[in-house]
């Protein structure tokens, strides 16, 4: 309730702008073809605005029109933040209030909201960092089961400076005497 409100009073008043003049008009350029693609990168500010391969991201979206395209984006984006939101639960161990707060927290976030509008990417870089986190975690645990503690440090050091609670590793192994790590 209260991220609907805010979508729906928030700037910008224009929604989907990034979206509209960006993503969606890269993708339909890509399907116009490379003259067309080159033709919308970049030429203003309200160009396409990211590496070129991601308007090819875009081109099934590029088959609806812009606003529905956009309200399609819109879904996925409100997606990605449901997955982030349980990826977050579920790596914190909230309880139910917890839960419940950090839905509010995100429902609330003015720059979450504004990217939402406007139709950013934002988000699912969350998600992608969350991914990444996991990832980089599972494997230098993998690499201490095999032995390979020296990566295995690297990957745990690397994660601690983006997740600082992660430094309890370095606690654990540092009693434990595992230099290595």
């Amino acid at each position: 309730a209260v991220g609907t409100y805010g979508f729906l009073v928030s700037e910008p008043k224009w929604i989907f702008a990034d979206f509209i003049l960006g993503y969606h008009r890269g993708g339909v350029a890509v399907l116009k073809g490379p003259e067309a693609l080159g033709a919308v990168l970049g030429p203003d500010i309200h160009g396409f605005v990211n590496l070129p391969i991601l308007a090819y991201l875009f081109c099934p979206l590029s088959l609806f029109p812009p606003m529905i395209a956009g309200y399609m984006w819109l879904a996925l984006g409100v997606l990605s933040l449901g997955v982030a939101w349980e990826m977050l639960s579920r790596l914190a161990n909230l309880n139910t209030f917890g839960r419940a707060l950090l839905l509010v927290l995100i429902g609330a976030n003015g720059p979450t909201l504004y990217g939402l509008k406007e139709g950013n990417t934002s988000q699912f870089v969350l998600v992608v960092l969350l991914l990444a986190l996991l990832l980089a975690l599972l494997l230098a645990l993998l690499f201490i089961r095999k032995g390979r503690f020296f990566i295995a440090g690297l990957l745990l050091g690397a994660m601690a400076a983006i997740k600082l609670p992660l430094l309890l590793f370095g606690v654990y192994y540092t009693i434990r005497l595992r230099w290595a790590v």
